[in-house]
């Protein structure tokens, strides 16, 4: 009787041992699949930048839950047919309407996304629409540099042909216009390669040697272009559209194609003309100076001026150029991460996205004795929506997000430009 008993309870305990070990067999094995499905995901997306917030870890977690909920906000709009678009009032009163896809796929592409059909047919929707305004083109060339620089190479061609030939003749940009197709040629392999466009009328040869040019010396195994014109803009333009030209320009620049020196030397003319007495720098708009200054254009400028004296190979010690130390003076006794100071609070997240690109382009961890990452990061973590977006639209979206993820790369200046 009491082995018919023991026989039952072993019978009993091997049948609940084995399913145990059958369910954590499976659990495992679903583990597995999870974190091989996660893995491949990762490896074929555009990968998120390398760490370097350097944030208290409780807050470093709030600000990657933040990065994630605004770009799941914001890749709804990859797959849509219709993209969003909005409407700008400029200076002399014309609208202009202004398409959010340039500035999505940039942000996107820096926040990691994952490779799929929806990621691959976007990117082909914005490469394919016309190059029409300044803010569009230099965002693009931004966008397709960072995501892969040589396979897009052309099209970011297309895109520094647009930004110089749209150039004003004061040497700022406005909001631009469309323009014909390019017209530059790649020469043979082992020829000098010189990009025949004639602006329209004609002004090109191949066999002529290009005009002093400015190239990168980060993407030698890339084939060079080059790229001549000369401006073919309005008269006078704004201070806005000329940072984001610049910042176009240097992804241009980045992907191994070379811009004419004169481009960056006249915009170089205007902004060192354009600062204020104070330090600062306003929207000038129609090239008017002295401009009332506020923290969106000084930011933007002083960055600006550190793309563009670098690439010419003037940049010497940043402490030591006036234009910078004064720049700097008005923008740590006008510090804060709340307010665009003496601006319009509608650009609060464009003038913190401008603070995110002077850190990093000057290498300043601080303004003043202020931690701006760290300052910026509490203020948008605080401001995001349960939805995930900031202020309740797209590009106060992306500013946030390219702020989050400190989407700017640095210059490698060393303080000396070297």
């Amino acid at each position: 009787m009491v082995s018919l008993w023991l026989r039952i309870f072993l019978d009993i305990t091997n049948g609940i041992i084995y399913d145990i070990i059958i369910m954590i067999t499976r659990k495992i094995a679903l583990l597995i699949i999870f974190i091989s499905l996660c893995s491949l995901a990762h490896s074929q997306g555009v990968p998120p930048k390398e760490e370097k917030k350097n944030l208290p870890p409780e807050l470093q977690s709030k600000v990657n839950d933040a990065i994630n909920k605004g770009t799941e906000y914001l890749s709804r709009y990859i797959s849509m047919e219709e993209l969003p678009s909005t409407s700008l009032r400029d200076y002399e009163g014309f609208n202009h309407t202004m398409r959010y896809a340039d500035l999505i796929l940039y942000t996107l592409a820096h926040c990691g996304v994952a490779t799929n059909d929806d990621w691959d047919k976007f990117i082909q929707k914005v490469t394919t629409m016309k190059l029409d305004k300044v803010y569009h083109v230099s965002l693009q060339a931004m966008a397709l540099e960072h995501i892969d620089r040589e396979k897009y190479q052309q099209r970011i061609a297309d895109c520094a042909q647009y930004l110089v030939e749209n150039q004003c003749k004061n040497g700022q940009w406005a909001y631009g216009s469309e323009r014909d197709s390019p017209r530059w040629v790649k020469t043979g392999k082992d020829k000098e390669k010189v990009v025949v466009t004639d602006g329209g009328k004609g002004s090109g040869e191949q066999n002529k040697p290009p005009a002093k040019s400015s190239s990168s010396t980060q993407s030698k195994n890339i084939k060079p272009i080059t790229i001549t014109g000369t401006p073919q803009g309005p008269a006078t333009g704004d201070n806005s559209n000329t940072q984001y030209a610049i910042l176009g320009l240097r992804a241009c620049i980045e992907s191994n194609i070379s811009i004419p020196d004169a481009t960056l030397q006249s915009a170089k003319k205007w902004l060192l003309a354009s600062q204020n007495k104070d330090g600062s720098w306003g929207y000038s708009s129609l090239g008017i100076i002295p401009s009332p200054g506020y923290g969106s254009m000084t930011l933007g400028a002083v960055g600006s001026l550190v793309i563009v004296k670098y690439h010419l190979k003037e940049l010497k010690e940043l402490n030591k150029e006036a234009w910078f130390t004064n720049g700097m003076k008005w923008l740590t006794n006008k510090y804060t991460v709340s307010k665009n100071p003496e601006g319009d609070q509608q650009w609060l997240y464009y003038y913190l996205y401008a603070m995110e690109r002077l850190g990093v382009l000057a290498e300043q961890e601080k303004i003043g004795n202020n931690n701006w990452y760290l300052d910026g990061a509490k203020f948008l973590v605080a401001k995001q929506s349960e939805s995930g977006e900031w202020n309740g639209n797209i590009s106060d979206t992306c500013f946030a997000l390219l702020f989050l993820t400190k989407a700017t790369k640095p210059l490698k200046i060393v303080k000396t430009g070297e």
